[in-house]
């Protein structure tokens, strides 16, 4: 009689156990798709005879395949006989992150260049919905931005006097330090600053607020502030026991343009942003919280929420800066900065990275020559799957493409690990495969057994 052969079983089993794991865990290890924002041409910001003879670009693919290095150099015509100081904007969009710092040359030589805020999209996903998009995101919406007046607030006049209340940490360490009061935010706004935690709450006097920050080695000696900005009615104030409370009059213009601009500080992009124009942001952001509805949280405000609000509401930027242009010359613009993909895996076991570059700013030169596209791509993701501009390539993970004039279409283009997404790719990508995985293992687990159930029943008849 044949026994079952229960080692064959079990080998079975685990060999279809270690078949199913990694396809479930590749199901959920990492986001299915992660959105990034498109790249732009300089444009200059008013109407000049620049021609742009040749563009040349270049997006170097990084190692991780959804980072680039894009390298844009312009020859730029003066075709008049008189030399021109020429302003020129560079566009970027942000969406709340934190901006590259983009490295210019002008004939080899760096220039050094503004940060704007330019205004603000509620259509960020240029790839789901290009036309929106370009509505919201173009020249003539960036241009306007930056000719805006200095904002002037309704709730309060930034030339008043204010109180400051400054408390100096001192007494013990490894503590949290603490400055509380009461207040009514219909006649009095806080602005507050270098603290780490914020409490507030309604009361019957009107708004109560505590903020904190731990005192350890490297704070002591240093201070938490209180800006009051209306009527100095504070009630109830108080600080930790070893804190010294000081008091005095500022401007609030003032004080809050020193503590924004204090020093030169990569911090935000500070020490590049135009102080005028972030200024009046902080303002706005102000007044919004204060105008109407004034609430006991709204009206004390740190300052560090504000700015942060600042930089996420108002996700398109401009880079300005001003290149010089001898009589009758060709010069050469040189434009570099880094960029990352949108990242998508819907539809592939892989990611596909796209990357896109927005054309059109270049056409408010005087006219456009030639442009050069060069794409080099790293090993592991060495194949362009689309590309909205027709582009040719070695086979060794370089394209070009060299067209003759500004195409009216941007550059978007696809990388991938191999030369196409296939059918199985596809499959494997569809959230029913490691279902469909486990049914068919079953269902070839279920034929094994019938199968060797099968052989017992013969070899039990030929006994």
């Amino acid at each position: 009689m044949c026994n079952l052969p229960k080692r064959s079983v079990m080998t079975l089993l685990l060999a279809l156990s270690l078949t199913f794991t990694p396809v479930l865990a590749a199901a959920n290890s990492s986001p299915v798709r992660l959105d990034r924002d498109p790249v732009f041409q300089i444009t200059p910001l008013t109407d000049s005879p620049l021609i742009v003879a040749n563009e040349r670009l270049t997006f170097e693919v990084g190692s991780s395949s959804s980072e680039a290095m894009v390298t844009a150099s312009y020859q730029l015509i003066n075709p008049s006989n008189t030399r021109l100081d020429i302003p020129l904007i560079f566009p970027a969009v942000s969406e709340g992150e934190p901006l590259f710092r983009p490295r210019i040359t002008l004939d080899g030589q760096e220039l050094d260049y503004e940060l704007f805020l330019a205004g603000s999209a509620s259509v960020m996903d240029y790839f789901d919905n290009p036309q929106g998009f370009a509505q919201q995101v173009n020249v003539a919406s960036i241009l306007s931005a930056l000719n805006q007046p200095l904002y002037q607030p309704q709730s309060f006049r930034p030339g008043d006097q204010a109180v400051l209340y400054e408390v100096t940490l001192g007494g013990q360490i490894n503590r949290q330090s603490t400055i509380e009061f009461e207040f009514d935010p219909e006649k009095t706004k806080v602005v507050s600053l270098f603290h780490q935690g914020y409490f507030g709450s309604k009361t019957t006097a009107g708004s109560q607020v505590k903020f904190s920050r731990h005192v350890d080695e490297m704070t002591l000696g240093e201070k938490m502030a209180v800006l009051v900005i209306g009527d100095d009615d504070l009630t109830g104030l108080a600080v930790s026991s070893g804190d010294s409370l000081s008091k005095r009059t500022v401007t609030v213009d003032q004080y809050l343009r020193e503590v924004l601009f204090a020093s030169d500080t990569e911090w935000r992009d500070l020490d590049k942003r135009n102080t005028d124009n972030f200024y009046s942001a902080i303002l706005q952001e102000l007044d919004a919280s204060w105008v109407e509805n004034v609430s006991s949280f709204s009206a004390a405000r740190p300052l560090d929420d504000v700015v942060n609000n600042v930089l996420y509401q108002s996700n398109i930027s401009a880079f300005l800066f001003t290149a010089a242009f001898a009589p009758d010359s060709t010069t050469e613009l040189t434009v570099s900065y880094p960029v990352r993909a949108t990242i998508d895996r819907s539809t592939s076991t892989d990611f596909v990275n796209t990357f896109a570059y927005i054309l059109s700013p270049a056409g408010n030169f005087a006219d456009f020559g030639t442009l050069d596209i060069e794409i080099r791509l790293n090993q592991h993701s060495p194949y362009v799957l689309e590309s909205s501009i027709p582009l040719q390539t070695d086979g060794t993970g370089k394209y070009t493409a060299s067209l003759q004039g500004l195409p009216e279409v941007d550059l978007v283009f696809s990388t991938y690990t191999r030369p196409q997404i296939t059918a199985l790719d596809s499959l494997r990508a569809n959230s029913s495969y490691p279902v469909l995985i486990l049914i068919i293992g079953a269902a070839f687990l279920l034929a094994i057994t019938a199968l060797l159930m099968l052989m017992r029943r013969l070899s039990g008849s030929a006994q």
